[in-house]
């Protein structure tokens, strides 16, 4: 019913929802570790949101001195070196080496020489940065999901 106390809503798209999540879950400040980041854009470059099994990604663990991060190809993982307020620095060790089309095999290797540029990060809102030892934003990424 439309009246004074009503208001109608009309969905033009769906694209997920997450067990679990309640708005005040939603609406609390993320935390560096422990989050599920997306990648919003490497270098300026925006990213594409891919379906949730192939979307760009960084996680870092402390506790486990451990990230993990994709583009939605290859996985890279590294040591977290250092993370104090303000600053990160972070080691790759590893990533896979599967074939895939030169767009996102190029958005691998952006994102591995930003996160080997890392010196330090901002958070503001649901949004982190990534930073180079000038204060250059490298990354933009997007809390997806807090622990």
């Amino acid at each position: 019913m439309e009246g004074p106390d009503r208001l109608s809503v009309m969905v033009d798209a769906f694209q997920a929802t997450w067990p679990g999540e309640t708005c005040a879950r939603a609406g609390a400040a993320p935390l560096l570790t422990g989050t599920v980041w997306r990648i919003r854009t490497i270098q300026g470059v925006s990213l594409p949101w891919l379906p949730p099994a192939n979307e760009p990604f960084l996680t870092l663990d402390t506790e486990a001195a451990r990230f993990y991060a994709s583009v939605g190809c290859n996985a890279l993982l590294g040591a977290v070196l250092a993370v104090e307020r303000g600053v990160l620095s972070v080691g790759l060790a590893a990533s896979t080496m599967m074939a895939f089309p030169d767009e996102l095999a190029a958005q691998a290797a952006a994102l591995a020489a930003a996160l080997e540029e890392t010196a330090g990060y901002r958070i503001g809102g649901r949004s982190l940065r990534l930073q180079d030892a000038e204060g250059a934003t490298l990354a933009e990424l997007e809390a997806v999901y807090l622990p």
